[in-house]
């Protein structure tokens, strides 16, 4: 007759326990924990507790550039004008604004506005001063070439 009990021991590399040891702390969790955590997960088809601000901080990080090269590439084809359709039909936005339906306004306004947008997660203040003014309109934010000022739709 079997026995139900199993007894069976797990061996693992000295490094990597040290490892898991010190990620456990640096998260407050204990590594029994962690490990009934990670078994649960694995049979839930899940993304282990520990994974999860892992991957979290790995979507981030690869999207970040990924965002932000995209911006850049759509602002080069605004300015070669191969424009696909959604592009142009911003940009013509633009010319439809009637000089009474524009409020202008000073750069600082403008950083401002851009700062309550995505534009602030992927540059900083740096590239806002590096930037052309076509970048801004994505946000909104328009520039008069005539007037040499920044303006948005009333």
């Amino acid at each position: 007759m079997s026995s139900n009990n199993h007894d069976f021991s797990v061996s693992i590399n000295k490094e990597k326990l040290q490892f898991l040891n010190k990620y456990c702390q640096e998260n407050n969790l204990t590594t029994s924990a962690f490990i009934n955590q990670l078994i649960d997960d694995f049979f839930a088809s899940d993304i282990p507790v520990g994974g999860r601000a892992l991957v979290q901080k790995y979507l981030e990080e690869i999207t970040a550039p990924l965002t932000q090269r995209l911006e850049i590439i759509e602002n080069q084809l605004k300015i070669k004008g191969n424009l696909p359709d959604k592009l142009a039909k911003e940009s013509s936005k633009k010319a439809q604004i009637k000089e009474e339906n524009r409020k202008y306004l000073p750069r600082h306004e403008v950083w401002q506005l851009l700062k309550k947008t995505s534009f602030v997660e992927y540059s900083g203040y740096d590239n806002f001063l590096k930037a052309t003014v076509d970048e801004f309109e994505n946000y909104g934010i328009f520039f008069d070439q005539e007037k040499k000022c920044y303006f948005i739709e009333k």
